[in-house]
């Protein structure tokens, strides 16, 4: 925070993994670094959904209720279909890092960050 004041902006805190094992692991034996882990991101692109052009009187509640439904239903449909390869993909990108001795703590940590995003917080 001080450090923000004074430099009017904020040092983004980010760590990832160390490319050679890094100097920080040669005199801590810490395994970070500033490289990203190397983990894949997928995009799927569904279809378009041809919206009619409407006038700003004519736009009503029903009509927005009527074409987010739409969009929901589509992206659910999109979900269902590309699910199943992404899941598959998933396991055996897990089973092959429990195999891996050396990266067993970060296999820990992707499961504790998965147990904690399904906690809700109470307001």
């Amino acid at each position: 925070m001080w450090m923000q004041k004074k430099l009017g902006f904020g040092i983004p805190v980010f760590f990832g993994r160390a490319l050679t094992g890094g100097v920080l692991h040669k005199l801590f034996g810490w395994r970070t670094g500033i490289f990203p882990y190397r983990t894949p991101i997928h995009s799927v692109v569904g279809e378009a959904l041809e919206v009619p052009k409407v006038k700003d009187e004519d736009i009503t509640q029903e009509l927005l209720d009527e074409w987010h439904k739409k969009y929901v239903d589509s992206l659910k449909a999109l979900e269902a279909e590309w699910r199943p390869k992404f899941d598959q993909e998933k396991k055996a990108r897990l089973e092959e890092l429990e195999k891996d001795k050396e990266r067993k703590e970060l296999l820990k940590e992707s499961k504790l960050r998965e147990k904690t995003k399904s906690m809700k917080v109470v307001e």
